[in-house]
């Protein structure tokens, strides 16, 4: 070490904890509270409307995306809860659980295009008769 330098450079031993204590009292509360509230913000999304199946009409369900939704509703297995005032409680692929109607879910393909999504293609062939078939020829 040359003759008259103390302390290791810019950083010393000493700003390294006082910067670390800072971020640790300060920045890691704020990131908890991020965590809680969206935790909490995800549990209040609102309850799927229920409305009849047919209410969605036909020209919904004639496309290849939605012909996509319906095969992977008949070729996942996709178990329901009880089925509580037209509401079901759902599982999804990734673990997280939805509450899905013949009127709407909480999973975000719903929320995101307004179109049936594959949960309930699948709680309106298990519950409401809903038939596939006419509308697989979009998978050919």
């Amino acid at each position: 070490m040359a003759k008259g330098k103390k302390g290791g450079g810019p950083w010393s031993d000493r700003k390294l904890l006082t910067v670390s204590l800072v971020l640790t009292v300060f920045v890691m509360p704020v990131g908890v509270v991020m965590l809680i509230y969206y935790a909490r913000r995800k549990k209040r999304r609102p309850m799927p409307p229920v409305v009849p199946w047919a209410a969605w009409g036909e020209s919904v369900h004639q496309s290849r995306a939605q012909a996509d939704r319906m095969h992977r509703a008949m070729a996942q297995d996709i178990r329901f809860g009880p089925v509580k005032d037209g509401v079901a409680k759902v599982r999804g692929s990734s673990g997280d659980v939805y509450y899905t109607s013949l009127g709407g879910c909480t999973c975000q393909d719903f929320v995101k295009r307004g179109k049936p999504c594959k949960h309930m293609y699948a709680l309106a062939i298990k519950t409401a008769g809903f038939d596939p078939a006419p509308y697989m020829w979009f998978l050919e």
